[in-house]
């Protein structure tokens, strides 16, 4: 399990375009002939745009990696690289085993082929011999679950329909590394919750899985490790709820540049398991979060369903008027298990001028599963219709749940189980 499957040493892309005014007018064969006939001297005509620029990661052997990023961050290219459909300008990717791809919907499908002779085909691509695809074809079909649709053209297929033939035919390639990128935010939940199934029987046999999503939520339910990338660059490789951390800051302070880079990027080597995430503070220039407890304590051990309070200080440095206080739970995967705030709950709060203070106080019960969770507060408010941060603390907190029932899952919902007699 130490071994590596994929290994991405030093990738660049750079793809070069024909600058705006030596492109203007060709259109169609006059572009063409313009590619094939230019002479070399007009080659200085062209821009570069580095998609990637010196990524390098590894994932041995029955691990997943998790790629996050902005539109436009170089995710898919470098689906792209990895699975051989395009190549880099410099650097090379090695991996020790089968790779299967999902990169779009219906990617590698003729159109004018209907379902079956798409399933036929796909599986040739990928070097699997006809009698091979004749036994998998009954489990492919009932997996897709397309009805009389697997015998019409693709061109007919809905979105929908057009992933869940390809997920299927990629389900039955026995490949070693799966690459995902954004196909399980198509479908219909029930076919989600059969790709989600297959995925995590996937990776008890030892396979690996490569994800890009947005969906955080489905990386950390999937990916233990992830890395994050950035205008091209790689910005983090880290346990997965750190990186989701970090893509968060991203996504919600709008960061510039200057200070994402100033970050320290996490190597392979410095990886290691921990009980839980970094603290990450935001905002403090407004106010200031302090004094965060649980049960007046920086750590609890709960039993399933039993009440506890988190509170707070919040502190003003100027006036601020009808402040918004928020909580969110995470557990160790970095799934958000459960948030709020006092705007929600249509609690009003106190204008706070500078130097007041508050203490906060939520109190809830802890309907959940056995396992560790982390706290995050907030302290917000709206200028206009604009949510201006306050300060904000990510996973300031921790707690730990244990049952006394052997339930099992995310949540515990205390069942009340009735039998009675049925009489003859």
């Amino acid at each position: 399990m130490d071994t590596d499957i994929l290994t991405v040493s030093n990738v660049t892309k750079i793809f070069e375009k024909i600058s705006e005014n030596e492109n203007f007018g060709r259109t169609g064969w006059k572009a063409l002939l313009h590619c094939i006939f230019s002479k070399k001297s007009n080659q200085t005509n062209l821009e570069s745009f580095t998609a990637l620029e010196n990524i390098s990661f590894s994932v041995c052997k029955g691990n997943s990696l998790g790629i996050m990023g902005l539109n436009g961050s170089g995710k898919s290219t470098l689906l792209q690289i990895i699975a051989g459909t395009m190549q880099p300008s410099r650097g090379m990717v090695s991996h020790n085993g089968k790779v299967a791809a999902l990169l779009e919907l219906g990617s590698g499908f003729n159109p004018e082929f209907n379902g079956l002779e798409n399933i036929y085909l796909t599986g040739t691509l990928y070097g699997l011999e006809r009698k091979i695809i004749d036994q998998k074809l009954e489990s492919i079909v009932n997996f897709a679950n397309i009805g009389e649709f697997i015998k019409q053209p693709i061109k007919t297929y809905s979105s929908g329909m057009g992933l869940r033939l390809a997920f299927a035919v990629v389900a039955h390639l026995d490949a070693d590394i799966l690459i995902i990128d954004e196909a399980l935010s198509v479908g219909d939940a029930r076919f989600q919750i059969k790709c989600f199934s297959f995925l995590e029987d996937f990776q008890r046999k030892g396979g690996s899985l490569i994800l890009v999503s947005h969906d955080l939520n489905s990386i950390a339910r999937l990916c233990e490790t992830s890395i994050l990338l950035h205008q091209g660059k790689l910005l983090r490789k880290d346990l997965t709820i750190n990186v989701i951390n970090h893509y968060s800051k991203i996504i919600s302070e709008g960061s510039k540049e200057s200070n994402l880079y100033s970050e320290i990027v996490v190597q392979d080597q410095n990886i290691k398991k921990v009980d839980g995430p970094e603290l990450l503070s935001y905002g403090g220039e407004l106010g200031e979060l302090n004094s965060v407890c649980i049960n007046d304590n920086q750590t609890a051990i709960l039993c399933a369903g039993d009440e506890f309070c988190i509170s707070f200080r919040a502190a003003a440095f100027s006036k601020i008027n009808n402040p918004i206080f928020a909580l969110r739970i995470r557990d160790s995967k970095g799934q958000e298990i459960y948030g709020t705030n006092t705007k929600f709950l249509n609690i009003k709060t106190p204008n706070l001028e500078s130097g007041d203070s508050v203490t906060v106080k939520f109190v809830q019960n802890a309907n959940l599963g056995v396992g560790k969770y982390f706290i995050s507060v907030g302290f917000t408010y709206y200028e206009g219709d604009v949510l201006k941060v306050v300060h904000r603390l990510r996973e300031c907190l921790e707690f730990e749940v244990f049952n006394e029932d052997g339930s099992f899952g995310i949540s515990n919902c205390f069942s009340n189980v009735s039998i009675s007699n049925n009489l003859k």
